[in-house]
């Protein structure tokens, strides 16, 4: 698996607009953590360690 970024961050108006003119909500951070947590364990086979 490679790596893959989401061109959606680069559309004006988009879900995720790459912007330093307005702030990003936790919620999505934390949405898009999780996204990529749950890749990288996918690719690598592994769980996460939830102490």
């Amino acid at each position: 698996n490679e790596a893959y970024l989401d061109p959606s961050v680069f559309y004006i108006k988009g879900k995720y607009e790459a912007t330093f003119q307005k702030q990003i909500s936790t919620t999505i951070l934390d949405e898009l953590a999780t996204k990529a947590e749950d890749y990288t364990c996918s690719a690598n086979a592994v769980k996460t360690n939830s102490k």
